[in-house]
């Protein structure tokens, strides 16, 4: 049979032997079954193994890596769009149950700012979604309440931020400098040329120079201080096209694009 195929977004980990590792969590399946299936590829011995399965199967979730952990938030079931969180501990591979987000949402927009988790946007299974909403990760460490489903940790633990410019879901984002950068995705009948930044310590959103076409779903990544958004989709085509944003000088530049 053939493997899973995974459409959830991956994160980069840091770990313990200071190699960064790929890893991938839940999806579809063939049948179009959403997937609790978690995976993580080893750059230096270019073997994948299993990790421990997510306590919730979900597809199209955003995953966001950070101090030793990966954070699994929202997604949808297959029929529902969620509100729950787990994070992964890298060091023991241990899930643990968070407080859930204040909405719903699946194909949202985040990542690590200021010490906090930060997601945007997405999809709802009705509309796309503007709002946006962070939490401390030490929310995850409230003591366990017997018979809670969220181990003890509330909704309140969640706060809501300045909501976004543009509502848009299968967005590009990353975070670097105080800031989370979003650009591109789909307002819910078109794919999106434009981009806009949040500030952490202004909780201002601030609109950039558009991208040079229309794309949603690409990949997107930090690298030395510049937001780079990879491949995508446009007009239903997938574009192996790479710009790069540089904060330094304030534009965007077409670099060399992927095979």
């Amino acid at each position: 049979a053939a493997a899973p195929l995974f459409a959830s977004a991956v994160s980069l980990a840091r770990v313990q032997d200071d190699l960064a590792e790929l890893y991938v969590c839940g999806g579809w399946d063939d049948s179009q079954q959403a997937l609790d299936l978690v995976e993580r590829y080893n750059h230096s011995t270019g073997v994948w193994e299993a990790l421990p399965p997510m306590l919730q199967a979900r597809a199209c979730a955003l995953t966001v890596a950070t101090g030793g952990h990966m954070y699994v938030c929202g997604g949808w079931t297959g029929n529902c769009a969620l509100r729950s969180v787990e994070r992964l501990r890298i060091s023991d591979q241990c899930w643990q149950t968070g407080p859930p987000m204040m909405r719903s949402r699946f194909s949202a927009a985040g990542g690590a700012v200021g010490g906090q988790l930060c997601v945007c946007g997405g999809w709802d299974g009705q509309r796309t979604l503007g709002d946006a909403e962070a939490l401390d990760p030490d929310a995850f460490d409230v003591p366990c309440v017997p018979g809670s489903p969220t181990g003890g940790a509330q909704t309140s633990a969640w706060r809501p931020f300045a909501p976004m410019i543009q509502g848009r879901a299968h967005a590009a984002a990353s975070a670097g400098g105080g800031f989370l950068y979003v650009g591109g995705g789909w307002d819910g009948r078109s794919s999106l040329d434009t981009v806009e930044r949040w500030s952490a310590l202004t909780d201002v959103w601030e609109p950039l120079p558009r991208l040079s076409q229309r794309i949603s779903r690409p990949a997107a990544a930090m690298v030395d201080g510049c937001f780079y958004v990879c491949g995508g989709w446009l007009l239903q085509q997938a574009i192996v096209s790479v710009e790069r944003f540089d904060p330094a000088v304030g534009r965007w530049e077409v670099v060399t694009p992927m095979p």
